[in-house]
């Protein structure tokens, strides 16, 4: 049996990304039990992802948080937007200097299906994707 037939796709979701590039390095057992470790594997983040604005997690059933880096005391509007362009639910917030976390409940009113969560503040609109089952 062959490495290439023995491998597994792994994956690793890391929540707590607030970087443009991050750095990994893995622990590798060989076939033998031997501990190695990889080179350091660099993960540059698309400029889409690093703007400050995350929905998660983003397959809900129930509720999700949305998480929001403002430099500045901002008003801002939170809406909810189907996949037709349609707004289901829309909310003032406030945001604070740094990161702010906000807990979207009650989203099992909503069919199932793709949703986008749109974040708007003076300048600049955020959009998301989420799926609600």
């Amino acid at each position: 049996v062959s490495y290439s037939e023995m491998a597994q796709k792994q994956s690793f979701n890391d929540p707590s990304v607030n970087a443009t590039a991050l750095y990994y390095r893995l622990r590798l057992t060989d076939l033998e039990g031997r501990p190695g470790y990889s080179n350091v594997l660099v993960v540059k983040m698309k400029s889409s992802t690093t703007n400050g604005f995350k929905v998660y997690p983003n397959i809900v059933q129930s509720n999700t948080t949305v998480n929001m880096i403002s430099s500045v005391r901002q008003e801002a509007s939170l809406t909810i937007v189907d996949i037709s362009g349609r707004t289901i639910n829309q909310k003032q917030i406030n945001l604070q200097p740094g990161s702010n976390n906000m807990q979207v409940n009650d989203l099992e009113k909503l069919s199932a299906g793709q949703y986008y969560m749109v974040l708007d503040v003076p300048g600049n609109r955020y959009s998301q994707p989420f799926i609600k089952r």
